[in-house]
């Protein structure tokens, strides 16, 4: 069986070709700051359970919390993360999310169209009293 290659979101492992023209952009939600510490970010893989969306963070899949998801694409069109080192804790957080373009593939759905799915049921819940 081929084995897949995976991006394994390590701690500033690809950094250096995203950070001046795009990290360095990405701005939390949250603090209304840079997602980015000049290490922090970094590509990824991703993938969808039941209704979860999840990262590979440090080689660990780690549920990605709505309000961390950007709403932009990556020059790649690949997913990636900003997250401190996952020590102690920081175990678990994550400051941002880009999820990778959609492609439509004839009789596939990709990880990306999973990832598109997870957000619009996410906002029919907030838009339907019936669906919370």
């Amino acid at each position: 069986m081929a084995q897949q290659h995976q991006h394994q979101g390590r701690h500033g492992v690809g950094h250096d070709k995203w950070h001046e023209s795009f990290y360095s952009k990405l701005i939390r939600k949250d603090k209304k700051t840079s997602c980015c510490n000049l290490a922090d970010c970094s590509p990824t893989t991703s993938r969808m359970i039941g209704d979860r969306y999840e990262v590979l963070v440090e080689g660990e899949w780690t549920p990605v919390p709505q309000d961390t998801i950007q709403n932009v694409t990556a020059p790649d069109g690949g997913a990636h993360v900003c997250a401190p080192k996952q020590q102690g804790i920081h175990k678990g957080m994550l400051y941002c999310v880009v999820c990778c373009r959609r492609r439509r593939e004839p009789g596939r759905r990709r990880i990306c169209d999973l990832a598109a799915a997870f957000r619009t049921r996410a906002h029919r819940r907030r838009e339907d009293p019936l669906l919370r």
